[in-house]
């Protein structure tokens, strides 16, 4: 992206950003939005020996 971005290439450094964002936003979305708890946890209260 740097060496587009110095080379005054701004359709491939667009390309090449939209790429990397592509790869990254699983991630990302993992990181901002975790999955929910399952239903099914047991409280804390209710196991003695839970941690």
């Amino acid at each position: 992206m740097i060496a587009a971005i110095e080379a005054g290439q701004a359709d491939v450094a667009i390309d090449l950003t939209l790429q990397h964002w592509d790869l990254s936003r699983d991630q990302l979305e993992k990181y901002v939005r975790p999955d929910p708890l399952p239903l099914d946890v047991i409280s804390m209260k209710d196991r003695r020996n839970a941690i």
